[in-house]
């Protein structure tokens, strides 16, 4: 009778052991006026169009069996936006999933504010991307600071649930270097 209450106690024990998370190594990146932390072993890609700036990172090619990334986005708000609101901009990103391929929402749109004041709307989806088989998970945010739009996006095929890396991008965003 003994040995299942030890079993238990070992495989609890493991278990416990296996969602423990090291520590997030950060470093400070910048977008568009914007500064920010990410994780210090991931490596960045940038893209810029006519209305937004755009920063991809992601962890090492052969470390990344995940397929993680982060994306942050800086795009200014048109006029007819910027008197819109943040419940119209809710809307919009409500709306934006749906371009998703075989998008289904995990988590309804919720606004926030960040550690650095930024007021926030986030939505997390779940979904296939073209081409693929697997599904992926993607948690949107969008901070708002006067007519600046900041876009964060975690993706993943297997997601960090805790979202530590997309945490420390989307509550460390403030005006600064970029």
């Amino acid at each position: 009778m003994k040995t299942p209450i030890w079993f238990a106690v070992l495989v609890s024990g493991a278990c416990g052991a296996a969602v423990e998370h090291k520590q997030l190594d950060l470093t400070s990146a910048s977008l568009g006026g914007y500064a920010f932390d990410v994780p210090a072993d991931w490596h960045r890609s940038d893209a810029k169009a006519a209305r937004a700036t755009t920063a991809t990172w992601t962890p090492d090619v052969e470390g990344n069996d995940a397929k993680e990334s982060l994306v942050v986005i800086r795009t200014q708000l048109t006029p007819a936006l910027e008197t819109a609101g943040m419940p119209y901009l809710e809307h919009l990103l409500a709306d934006a999933q749906h371009e998703l391929p075989q998008f289904q929402p995990t988590h309804a749109v919720t606004t926030f504010s960040t550690t650095r004041n930024l007021s926030g709307a986030r939505v997390e989806v779940d979904f296939v991307p073209a081409g693929k088989k697997r599904t992926y998970h993607r948690v949107h945010a969008l901070l708002l600071d006067g007519n600046s739009l900041i876009h964060v996006l975690y993706t993943a095929a297997r997601p960090d649930y805790r979202q530590d890396a997309f945490n420390a991008v989307v509550n460390s965003v403030h005006r600064g270097e970029g």
